[in-house]
């Protein structure tokens, strides 16, 4: 409890400041500041969540671990990320999590997430040589038992790697970029904006890109907690219209006022933010296909984050994202 304590940093992005009513309802949403809540600071930037009677007060933090904590503990009501062994043993313990919306998802060409491979003597320029030195590193990512490993792990052994000689180690975002631009980590798992910051600091790197061998398949979530999904689900429908208008406004692209939102936001350099990859974000497409799914069942179970198969259907509740797209 004191790691999650010092790990995280509450901030209200203040109701009464911005002149918000009595009849406001608090809302608190965690985030790990990344280009998969551009839609959610979008919806509270320009007052999208104020309009559905939402005061939303972001809790922000460094650690992907502790998300689905405090969304158990209902500190939080909903959160955004990957899908994890956390979330298939919630859903086997009855627990009220589910997957309501999708945010970022891979698409060919579109290099948002991958790994970063530190530059060193004889590194290998192909792709095939570079998998083959990099299934024999330790590769830095936020989580274990997440889909990120499992896409990693599938990489390794469609190009004949044994998977189970792949090391890795957890640490968040941050300080996986201070490790690759300091040298002391070989390869580390990135998303944007950390990829783009990672390459401002350091000296050269390589990269492998996930996109284009798992295209089509959603990389990121929003997921509810019981507040929504048992408690208050016209709060949890207002909600996702709201984000849903912020999805919309995400994808007019790299405007002006979409810089100057999620610049200040994220607190990066303009530049930086206009020209990196922006990930394609498709709330709509939050259910990966069948197989992708049982695959990381399976791997779960082969890996002993889970001890046994769930019904996977019994994860996902799409009528909050059916109700708001009515709007």
């Amino acid at each position: 409890m004191k790691r999650v304590l010092l790990g995280v940093m509450f901030f209200i992005l203040a109701g009464a400041a911005r002149g918000y009513g009595a009849d406001q309802e608090r809302v608190r949403v965690y985030m790990n500041p990344s280009m998969s809540s551009a839609p959610m600071i979008i919806a509270n930037e320009e007052g999208f969540f104020k309009e559905r009677g939402i005061d939303i007060e972001f809790i922000k933090s460094q650690s992907t671990a502790d998300a689905l904590l405090f969304l158990l503990q209902g500190s939080v009501d909903a959160i955004d990320g990957p899908l994890t062994a956390g979330i298939y043993n919630a859903v086997k313990e009855k627990q009220p999590v589910r997957i309501v919306a999708g945010t970022t998802q891979y698409v060919k060409g579109n290099d948002f997430s991958g790994i970063l491979i530190q530059k060193v003597p004889g590194l290998p320029e192909d792709r095939a040589g570079l998998l083959k030195y990099l299934a024999a590193q330790k590769i830095a990512l936020p989580i274990r038992g997440s889909m990120p490993q499992y896409f990693i792990e599938t990489l390794f052994e469609r190009h004949g790697l044994a998977a189970e000689n792949a090391g890795f180690q957890t640490m968040s975002f941050p300080f996986i970029v201070e490790g690759m631009a300091s040298g002391s980590l070989n390869a580390g798992f990135l998303i944007e904006p950390f990829i783009s910051m990672a390459r401002k600091k350091g000296s050269g790197f390589e990269f492998i890109s996930l996109s284009d061998d798992f295209p089509a398949t959603p990389a990121s979530f929003v997921f509810y907690g019981a507040n929504f999904v048992q408690k208050k689900k016209d709060l949890g429908v207002r909600f996702m219209q709201a984000y849903l208008k912020g999805c919309r406004q995400y994808a007019l692209g790299k405007t002006p006022r979409n810089v100057e939102l999620l610049t200040k936001a994220l607190t990066l350099d303009e530049k930086v933010l206009s020209h990196m990859v922006w990930p394609a974000i498709s709330p709509d497409v939050f259910q990966p296909r069948p197989a992708v799914v049982q695959d990381f069942q399976a791997w779960l179970i082969k890996k002993l984050f889970l001890s046994s198969a769930i019904d996977t259907a019994d994860m996902f509740d799409a009528s909050f994202l059916n109700k708001a797209a009515k709007e």
